[in-house]
């Protein structure tokens, strides 16, 4: 993991004809009475090894959660924070 990425890898006995890039969109902090949510969601690209052209994109999960820490302001004022691309 660094600051852009988080790292993993598959495993297979054959060859895999795809690559999946999990990326997360809308991300955002919000404050409500006090408390401070992250919102964001998960989408796994899946990509085609031998053209590197993207085959769709497949929606994975909504995340609304509390955090347990306060947001700076830069981020409690962007509508959507960058958002960050996970490789597999």
């Amino acid at each position: 993991m660094d600051k852009e990425f988080f790292y993993g890898e598959f495993r297979a006995n054959i060859e895999l004809k795809e690559s999946y890039k999990v990326v997360e969109e809308k991300h955002f902090f919000e404050e409500i009475d006090g408390v401070y949510f992250r919102n964001n969601e998960l989408h796994r690209r899946v990509i085609d090894k031998r053209t590197g052209d993207t085959l769709r994109k497949e929606f994975i999960v909504r995340n609304y959660s509390e955090v347990k820490y306060v947001p700076t302001k830069e981020k409690l004022n962007a509508k959507f924070s960058v958002p960050l691309r996970y490789n597999y």
